[in-house]
């Protein structure tokens, strides 16, 4: 679902993702977007270590491995990125220090003109709306997207997206709709802002 984001700005040649998981995101972009310089932030060496054993993960050239804090990392590097990802979690919930609205003025400002900020939620967390909530203080435009299989929403944020929601399906159908196996269009957008929370029966 956070390929998405190559949508809302397409000719993105720098992301910063925050959280390595198993290593699955860097498998894909080394795989279908060699030409995209990723920096992967992951707090825990040990995930690393795990990702490599189990997943396959490696490093290839284009790609950069930071063991950091993703908050530290942001606030001590100059770089500036088209996209941000930020996938981190402790068990089912966001690190409380990047979800508050300092961090995500912090990212913001390593965003370059018109870029993004991705970030996956899970929609029936009992702080979801205050996090979208907060999303909504700092960036003019947030969209919100609900996996039609998965308990995951993914929020996309920015000052000046590159397209709106509904310019989505002409702008993937250009591209093929697909990058390698995913496909874009595959989850519905839940709602434009204000978005609210959406119960589970």
């Amino acid at each position: 679902m956070m390929f998405a984001g190559f949508l809302f700005r397409p000719e993105a040649k720098t992301v910063c993702l925050i959280g390595l998981g198993g290593g699955y995101i860097p498998t894909v972009f080394r795989m279908h977007l060699p030409q995209v310089k990723l920096q992967t932030v992951e707090v825990d060496p040990l995930v690393e270590k795990l990702a490599k054993q189990y997943f396959g993960f490696s490093i290839p050239a284009g790609q950069s491995l930071s063991i950091d804090d993703g908050r530290q990392f942001l606030k001590k590097s100059r770089e500036h990125y088209d996209q941000i990802w930020l996938d981190a979690f402790n068990s089912d919930y966001i690190p409380s220090h990047m979800t508050t609205k300092e961090f995500l003025m912090l990212a913001r400002s390593r965003l370059t003109e018109g870029g993004i900020i991705i970030q996956n939620l899970f929609c029936d967390n009992k702080l979801y709306d205050a996090q979208i909530a907060t999303i909504r203080s700092v960036f003019a435009k947030v969209f919100v997207f609900q996996g039609q299989r998965s308990g995951s929403c993914i929020v996309v944020a920015s000052d000046k997206p590159a397209v709106e929601p509904a310019g989505l399906r002409k702008l993937a159908e250009s591209m093929g709709g697909r990058i390698g196996r995913i496909d874009l269009l595959a989850n519905r957008p839940m709602q434009d802002p204000p978005a609210v929370k959406r119960r589970r029966s």
